[in-house]
């Protein structure tokens, strides 16, 4: 079991004890409007207006102050329902960040959002969003991909007893929603894909772990970050190596055990502890972690649900936010460099993390 100081989950407790009165008082005011527990397609007009909603109470409230959100595509999913919409975020015109809010109240509302934005759709091709946004022909391309992988595609989940209410609370007149508790640690970012990186295909667990090495090397931690190897590239190539990294990628265990050797060389007492995302103390324990400072190293698995980001696959844990409800900030080495926040209801299922601590 994971050490927290009594201080730190007295600290939760109050939080999350605040959190759930100001929801409960919101919810109050919804029923009173007789929300309906019938699912239904929304347009992307009231898409729009909810995404507007979630964003004056959310943790990017003033990153995303006075920005302008510009419809961009629909979104599918692999068994060709359409899913939700992309929204661009905009200030002055410049892209900044995205969005992405369901297309019926069964789900989300709102499934992803953060800095940064998907690539143009340059070929016209359709866009779909299961583990990841993809863009190809049709369904069937998606799943021959994924089937050359070993990849069992599903279709996302509805989850209508939490989204309904949700819908309902950002449709309402109701302003009182609770304001967010949230944190964020700021990492910067490795590509798995950066030159002079090997086997890049199977380098997310190694490039996860340089992330968080660096990270704390940064932050007063007696710990070996890329200027000791010569570069990022050669620190995510020495990680392959301790971690025991195979083109077939990175263990959990081994993810762990290799990180926690890396973080001992300087003499320093890194421990660690691994959960899985359903644990009765998962989320507590991944927030305290964030709250103490100390990024995530976060694995999917290899057989996922449709609902969940990325099968197989390193991210690094940076941020969390309470809020309509639960949502985790990633750093994924193969992607762009900004923080992604999800669901957590969506991927707790399907991930496993090491959770660090230093003893003195």
């Amino acid at each position: 079991m994971m050490k927290i100081k009594v201080s730190q989950g007295a600290a939760l407790l109050v939080l999350a004890t605040f959190l759930v009165s100001s929801n409960a008082a919101v919810a109050g005011a919804v029923e009173d409007a007789s929300v309906s527990r019938v699912s239904k397609i929304v347009s992307v007009a009231e898409a729009k207006k909810v995404a507007e909603q979630f964003i004056k109470g959310s943790n990017f409230a003033e990153k995303w102050y006075q920005t302008q959100l510009t419809f961009s595509e629909v979104l599918y999913d692999i068994d060709e329902s359409q899913l939700g919409y992309y929204f661009i975020v905009r200030n002055e015109g410049e892209a900044i960040g995205h969005i992405i809010v369901s297309s019926s109240t069964d789900k989300g509302p709102v499934l992803e959002y953060g800095d940064g934005m998907a690539e143009t759709n340059k070929l016209k091709l359709k866009s779909y969003y299961n583990h990841g946004l993809i863009r190809a022909q049709n369904a069937s391309a998606v799943k021959e991909k994924a089937e050359a992988k070993n990849i069992n595609l599903k279709p996302m989940a509805s989850n209508p007893d939490i989204s309904n209410t949700d819908w309902a609370r950002l449709n309402s007149n109701v302003v009182a929603l609770a304001n967010p508790i949230s944190k964020e640690i700021s990492v910067t970012h490795i590509s798995q894909r950066a030159t002079g990186v090997t086997n890049q295909d199977s380098a997310c667990g190694p490039a996860t772990g340089a992330m968080t090495a660096n990270y704390l090397a940064a932050n007063g931690h007696q710990v070996r970050g890329g200027a000791y190897y010569g570069g990022n590239a050669q620190l995510v190539n020495h990680l392959y190596s301790e971690m025991g990294t195979t083109i077939a990628g990175t263990s959990l265990a081994k993810y762990s055990e290799g990180l926690l050797t890396h973080l001992r060389h300087n003499g320093e007492k890194w421990v660690g502890t691994e959960h899985r995302g359903t644990d009765n103390v998962a989320w507590g324990t991944y927030t305290s972690a964030i709250n103490s400072s100390l990024p995530v190293g976060i694995r999917f698995d290899y057989f996922v649900s449709g609902n969940t980001y990325r099968d197989y696959h390193f991210v690094l844990g940076v941020g969390y936010v309470m809020y309509t409800q639960n949502y985790f900030g990633i750093k994924d080495p193969d992607e762009s460099s900004a923080t992604t926040y999800l669901l957590w209801s969506d991927n707790d299922q399907d991930i496993g993390f090491l959770n660090l601590f230093k003893q003195s």
